[in-house]
């Protein structure tokens, strides 16, 4: 059973690569979340809109499989849970894992927000996570703050 952690770990971003002249290749793929994830609740979000924009997949003109494909929350060993809110132009998601196997952490909650592009692919604007510790292991709000 992986736990949160180790999979966080493996969630590292791709290295930039180099081409030899001044524009840098597409990336190759989305390689997941940066580990470990910036304590102030951010995420970023350039790396993965530069895939997006590199590839033409059915997940981009869904808000929810868009946000499944930037967290890759479906590899965490826990419960998930998509929501979302939408208009014409614009998007909310949230992703929360909870029931963790993990000894720290027992949820982990990812809100995101996307723009509707003019092709109709949606385009994520930002990013923050959140996370929930076990009982006996920190704080039992939704907070970036480090789990015992």
């Amino acid at each position: 059973m992986r736990t949160a952690a180790a999979l966080l770990a493996g969630l590292a971003l791709l290295a930039a690569g180099c081409a030899g002249g001044d524009e840098e290749p597409p990336p190759a793929g989305w390689a997941g979340l940066p580990r470990p994830l910036p304590a102030d609740g951010s995420l970023p979000v350039e790396q993965f809109d530069d895939y997006a924009e590199s590839v033409d997949e059915p997940w981009e003109r869904e808000p929810r499989e868009l946000a499944r494909v930037y967290t890759r929350a479906e590899e965490l060993d826990g419960a998930l849970r998509v929501t979302e809110l939408r208009t014409d132009r614009d998007a909310t998601v949230a992703v929360e894992v909870d029931r963790l196997a993990d000894d720290s952490i027992r949820t982990l909650r990812f809100d995101l927000e996307l723009e509707r592009r003019d092709d109709g692919t949606w385009r994520l604007a930002s990013a923050r996570w959140r996370q929930r510790c076990q009982r006996g292991r920190g704080h039992q709000d939704l907070s970036p703050e480090l789990c015992l």
